[in-house]
């Protein structure tokens, strides 16, 4: 990619907006601390010493490293090129799907619950967000626990117009949507812990019913 690193396999829910006339594409990896050779630094970690520490979110004691996080394309539609492809978040675990927010940014989901222990520096089981006018490696800062405790994040869903927050998480083999409602919500609302109702939700076949 365009920062020396290699694009990580195991590509999952994405995000893509227009910023500047560009399309910008956030992507997930859904990868774990192994097998290295999907993460970015190679299936030797040849390319982990290139990394900046304080941009990792689970360093893993320089051994494990979470290998999930994501990756942003900047694609030019008018020249049909890549203008840009580089890590915009790294040391996760599992970033499966995530849900994109009404100012312009991607919510990526850890669908992994991973205890701090002998390999893992912290918990897992958070969101991140990525904005898609980010140029760089962020600086990995999960989102405040929106139900009390770490669990599998699966997906996130914002419906501003609704002035609802709609979270779709599977905890083990059940789906639950977790729901709070306020007007006029913001981005800092992300960040602050609040009350959720727990509503069991029904899914005959395809559909979805509460």
């Amino acid at each position: 990619m365009s920062d020396g690193f290699l694009v990580p396999g195991s590509a999952d829910g994405m995000g893509a907006f227009n910023v500047g006339g560009k399309v910008v594409l956030v992507r997930n990896h859904e990868n774990s601390p192994s097998p290295s050779k999907y993460g970015p630094y190679g299936g030797d970690m040849s390319l982990f010493n290139r990394i900046n520490k304080t941009r990792v979110f689970d360093y893993g004691f320089g051994k494990t490293p979470g290998l999930g996080g994501t990756t942003t394309l900047i694609f030019n539609e008018e020249k049909q090129i890549v203008e840009n492809q580089f890590l915009s978040l790294t040391g996760t675990y599992r970033n499966c799907a995530g849900g994109l927010t009404p100012w312009n940014s991607w919510i990526t989901c850890e669908e992994d619950t991973t205890p701090k222990g002998t390999e893992a520096e912290t918990n897992h089981g958070y969101n991140f967000e990525i904005s898609a006018a980010n140029k760089k490696l962020i600086r990995p800062v999960p989102l405040k626990r929106w139900a009390g405790s770490t669990m599998k994040q699966y997906a996130l869903i914002l419906l501003q117009a609704l002035s609802i927050r709609r979270k779709i998480v599977e905890i083990a083999s059940s789906t639950v949507l977790y729901q709070k409602r306020k007007a006029n919500f913001t981005k800092a609302d992300c960040y602050k812990p609040c009350p959720l109702r727990i509503v069991k939700v029904l899914i005959p076949g395809i559909g979805l019913s509460l």
